[in-house]
């Protein structure tokens, strides 16, 4: 994330961007009272079996809210896009960029060589610790990047098997089709633990 939004100022797309991180545990964002919503109208559904029952609980908060659908072809490898342009460690007056201790992170465009971040919401920002965390300049296209999947993600097989399992079970046939859609993994393909 820190890599997209200073990649956003650096391409001039945004002249400043403030990103205040919560305090874990004593956040309370707007967005929470409509998550509490959601949770109240998820109750009055009995069984939800498929991701369109999601959205129509969701979609049912109000005329405020809009399910966008999101497909995989939305999805894009940021990430190995923007690693070239960046430093894999950092540091000012040699204390080493750690990334979980900061609170707030400042790009502008007035900075162009550091980055000033602060463990402290109440901050002054001449006095913030300033990284350089870009090594080489971005180019044009820094942001276009290639999707992230060309295929759907197959599910680890002993998963899969356990939700085929229980869908034969209990899903009812109208709701069936998004099952039949999932696909298994190769034992070879599997390189992660079953959760």
């Amino acid at each position: 994330m820190v890599w997209f939004l200073l990649t956003l100022v650096k391409r001039k797309i945004l002249s400043r961007i403030v990103d205040h991180l919560p305090e874990r545990g004593h956040s309370f964002l707007p967005c929470d009272q409509d998550f509490t919503h959601i949770e109240k109208r998820k109750t009055r559904k009995e069984v939800v079996y498929a991701p369109e029952q999601w959205y129509e609980v969701v979609e049912g908060r109000g005329k405020d809210f809009h399910v966008h659908r999101v497909s995989q072809n939305y999805v894009l490898d940021l990430k190995s896009k923007l690693q070239p342009y960046f430093k894999k460690s950092a540091a000012y007056n040699r204390r080493p960029f750690s990334i979980s201790k900061y609170k707030v992170f400042v790009y502008d465009e007035k900075y162009p060589d550091k980055d000033p971040v602060s463990e402290s919401h109440s901050y002054v920002e001449s006095e913030m610790e300033k990284y350089k965390l870009l090594k080489v300049p971005l180019e044009n296209d820094a942001l276009q990047a290639q999707h992230a999947y060309d295929t759907s993600l197959p599910l680890n097989p002993l998963k899969y098997d356990d939700v085929m399992k229980l869908a034969q079970k209990y899903v009812p046939p109208v709701h069936f089709p998004f099952y039949e859609n999932l696909k298994r993994a190769d034992a070879k393909e599997c390189d992660y633990d079953d959760e």
